[in-house]
C-alpha cells in the first residue's frame, strides 16, 4: 500500500492512497507542494498520458520548490507549445500560474466554458497557485466572461482577494469592464 507522510501540519501522520479519489489526491498533492514536501507529492503521481504535460508539471513543481529561473523558463516554453485544450485547462492553468507564466494560464483560461461539468470548473482561479493571475488586469476580463463580475456587483459579495485596501481597485476594474452597475 502506498502512503505519503505529512510532517509539516502538526504531528507526523501517514495517509493511505489506495482508496483516495483523484480529486482528493490532487488537493493533497498541492498541499504537499505548498509545504515543500516534493518527495511526498511525487508519490501521488500516476503515469502521464501526455509527456509535455508531465514535463510542464515537473518543471512547475521544481520551480515552486527551488525558485530556479531555468525551471520557470521551461514552464513558459512548454506552455507556449501546448495546444489549447479545455480538458487540460485546470492543470495547465495551475502549473503555469504557479510558475508565474500568466500568458499560458490566461490562454487556457480563455477556452474554459464555465458551467460545463468537465471543462467548466473554475475554482482553481481562487487557489494560492493562481495568485499571479489575480494580480493581472486580464483577470477581471476573465471574471466578466465567466459571469463572476456580474455576480459580485449584483450581490455585493466580493472575493477575499478584493478585501481591505484592494476593494476600491477591484470595483474600479470591474466597473471599467461592465456597462452598468447592478445595485
Amino acid at each position: 500500500m502506498t502512503t505519503v507522510t505529512i510532517d509539516k501540519a502538526g504531528p507526523t501522520r501517514k495517509v493511505a492512497l489506495r482508496s483516495m479519489s483523484r480529486d482528493r489526491k490532487w488537493a493533497l498533492r498541492w498541499c504537499l507542494m505548498d509545504a515543500r514536501q516534493v518527495r511526498e507529492a511525487k508519490k501521488l503521481d500516476s503515469p502521464a498520458d501526455n509527456r509535455e504535460l508531465e514535463e510542464l508539471r515537473n518543471s512547475a513543481e521544481s520551480f515552486i520548490a527551488t525558485g530556479n529561473a531555468a525551471d520557470r523558463e521551461r514552464v513558459h516554453r512548454i506552455g507556449a507549445r501546448l495546444p489549447t485544450d479545455a480538458s487540460l485547462a485546470p492543470f495547465v492553468i495551475l502549473w503555469s500560474a504557479a510558475a508565474g507564466d500568466t500568458d499560458t494560464a490566461f490562454r487556457f483560461a480563455n477556452v474554459v466554458q464555465p458551467g460545463y461539468p468537465t471543462t467548466g470548473i473554475i475554482d482553481y482561479l481562487f487557489m494560492p497557485q493562481t495568485e499571479s493571475m489575480r494580480r493581472d488586469p486580464r483577470f477581471f476580463d476573465l471574471a466578466k466572461r465567466y459571469g463572476l463580475a456580474q455576480f459580485w456587483m449584483a450581490t455585493g459579495l466580493w472575493p477575499d482577494f478584493c478585501a481591505g485596501s484592494r476593494m476600491t481597485s477591484c470595483k474600479s476594474a470591474i466597473l471599467a469592464r461592465t456597462t452598468a452597475m447592478v445595485h
